[in-house]
């Protein structure tokens, strides 16, 4: 005969302090909800027509391409059509505010064994989470000129692509759940182990983040710059064309006349019009602000241009990533432009800019120093005390210094004209972030971009450095923001390289 077996009373009560043990207060996260509308530009009438095109043999100067119509390869278009070029209208912002920081559940209470036997060992908590905020000329090779032809009408496209979200610098880390008890019953269970914290970000004021698709896709947006017109203006660096952007989210794009140009750097010249640099067609170009594109070529054959800005005494100077050269053209003789060998081989030197002293400084990327030229040409470098840091942009920031990211050693630098030998920097929080683009804040602070980090930061003059997660993105994927600079309504601006996008970012 079978019996039925009863569990004991002092197992019950065993059985109700460990569930009771288990038992751990978990806040609710609310993270940032982006909404990222797609962008379908109608199409524009065909291309206009050039003016008759014509041909100068000059002597071995350098040439110019000259085109008048600005061009888009149209989203959505039939038939593969092109249309002029097309604005696009930014849709009202959506405001999103993000939660705070859950703690890592608690360890599973451990199982008490059989009388005699030992008791099984709770499980580990869950990781806490982090739920913070998210003038023609030829050229030397003979190139043809062709003539000035009339913008066509641009065509307007609705663009429901902007997203406001209301972002808070990440939270302190989440604390991990207490391990659990050992079981009762035999000999004692091993207690689980806590959770384990959630990243970490320093805290700062709030701000809103609002974002504009770029209308052709994939076309990498990569370096901004405010234009003499009020806009702002960016490259795009896969898409071969130059974007215009209003301070309220209207973007215009022209097609670069050479093929895979790879526009890279951008800046307001001292004439009136754009000067950005073509890394992959070895050229200087301007772009007025109707949007007319002419191209030159520079003094070294094969160079690669990348860094652009306006010198002390009014002329463009730009680096030459190979073969290595910092290079001076004067807008109002674009024909003859010349060029300096950095002493360092192989360093590619990448961003340059007018310091404070009358000299323009420069990085260099591989060569792990900082370069002063005169604008006579001569040319002095300095060590950067981080090894290995790979020193990307630079700036000058508004309290007289000159600052620089590291890309690779993943800490802003700082320096004064007059003793660039000694040189301070700081880490940025985040680990692997690559820092890339830096600029001067209208706060008094100075602003970067995190590539890898998908963030923005900003470090004020006392070396305290603040981060911020871009909406839906995560470290390694997303974004990759790369250029950045105040605009002309106070905010910060930005290119997203990564998501095709341009950020702004508006303090509250």
């Amino acid at each position: 005969m079978l019996q039925r077996r009863t569990v004991p009373p002092r197992i019950l009560w065993i059985a109700t302090l460990a569930i009771a043990a288990c038992s751990v207060d978990i806040a609710k996260l609310r993270a940032p909800v982006v909404k990222d509308a797609s962008v379908s530009p109608d199409l524009g009438p065909a291309g206009g027509d050039s003016a008759d095109p014509g041909v100068e043999t000059g002597a071995a100067v350098p040439g110019a391409i000259d085109t008048g119509t600005p061009q888009e390869v149209a989203t959505n278009a039939p038939d593969g059509g092109l249309g002029d070029h097309a604005d696009s209208q930014a849709a009202p912002a959506v405001d999103v505010q993000t939660g705070n920081d859950a703690l890592g559940a608690g360890g599973v209470v451990g199982v008490g064994g059989a009388a005699g036997a030992s008791g099984t060992g709770g499980s580990g908590g869950a990781p806490g989470t982090d739920a913070g905020p998210s003038d023609p000329a030829g050229d030397d090779s003979g190139l043809p000129e062709t003539g000035d032809a009339p913008a066509d009408t641009p065509t307007a496209t609705d663009d429901a692509s902007s997203i406001d979200a209301e972002m808070e610098p990440d939270g302190p880390a989440a604390t991990g759940g207490t391990g659990g008890s050992g079981g009762a019953g035999g000999s004692t269970g091993t207690g689980g182990s806590g959770g384990s914290d959630g990243p970490q970000r320093p805290d700062g004021p709030s701000h809103v983040i609002t974002e504009f698709s770029v209308p052709t896709p994939g076309s990498e947006p990569w370096c901004i710059t405010v234009g003499p017109d009020g806009n702002l203006w960016f490259t795009e660096h896969s898409g071969n064309k130059i974007g215009r952007i209003t301070v309220d989210g209207s973007i215009t794009e022209f097609m670069v006349p050479t093929m895979s140009s790879t526009p890279d750097c951008i800046v307001a010249g001292p004439d009136g019009n754009l000067w950005f640099t073509e890394y992959g067609g070895g050229r200087i170009a301007r772009i007025t602000t109707s949007g007319q594109i002419t191209e030159y070529a520079t003094a070294t054959a094969g160079g690669k241009p990348t860094g652009i800005t306006v010198g002390p005494d009014s002329n463009l100077w730009f680096t030459e990533y190979s073969p290595g050269r910092i290079g001076r053209l004067a807008p109002s003789d674009p024909r003859n432009p010349t060029s300096f060998s950095v002493p360092t081989t192989g360093s590619h030197p990448s961003r340059i800019v007018a310091g404070p002293d009358g000299n323009l400084w420069f990085t260099e990327r591989d060569g792990n120093k900082i370069g002063r030229i005169t604008t006579a040409g001569q040319i002095t470098e300095y060590s950067v005390p981080t090894m290995n840091s790979g020193p990307y942009d630079i700036a000058l920031g508004p309290d007289g210094y000159l600052w620089f990211t590291e890309e690779t050693g993943g800490r802003i630098g700082r320096f004064a004209a007059a003793d660039a030998r000694n040189m301070t920097s700081f880490a940025v929080p985040t680990r692997g972030s690559s820092p890339h683009g830096i600029a001067a804040g209208p706060d008094g602070n100075v602003w970067f971009t995190e590539y890898d980090g998908n963030g923005i930061g900003y470090v004020t003059p006392d070396g305290a450095v603040t981060e911020f997660s871009l909406p839906g993105s995560t470290w390694g994927s997303g974004s990759l923001p790369e250029s950045i600079v105040t605009g002309p309504d106070g905010n910060i601006w930005f290119t997203e390289s990564g998501s095709n996008k341009i950020g702004r970012i508006t303090p509250y």
